[in-house]
């Protein structure tokens, strides 16, 4: 039996919200985890030749930066004294320019 098309339409509307609530909570989670204590720890120690400061690239970055769970994260890191910034970083890969969002962390040492 075919659905009306009201009723289609609304399904079809449904489905598309909740797959970019999951999309966004993805990104999200994939963003909470560079930040996570153990992540720091660990990309501090790949990062020697720059102490005190840590650069991630990640493309998921302007979509999530706003989100209330990315921003209470780098709040709470905020007040451990650790400094968290988004940047575009310019990169030129075979002739071509780029413009790549950057996770830029300072921390004393």
């Amino acid at each position: 039996m075919a659905l009306k098309p009201r009723n289609l339409n609304s399904q079809i509307a449904g489905a598309l919200r909740k797959s970019q609530i999951a999309l966004l909570d993805v990104r999200v989670d994939r963003v909470l985890k560079l930040l996570s204590d153990q992540q720091l720890v660990t990309l501090a120690g790949d990062q020697p030749d720059s102490p005190g400061t840590i650069s991630v690239e990640s493309v998921d970055l302007p979509m999530v930066w706003q989100d209330a769970r990315v921003q209470a994260r780098v709040s709470e890191l905020g007040q451990q004294g650790i400094a968290v910034t988004m940047e575009d970083r310019r990169r030129s890969v075979a002739g071509m320019e780029f413009e790549l969002p950057v996770l830029t962390i300072r921390y004393q040492i």
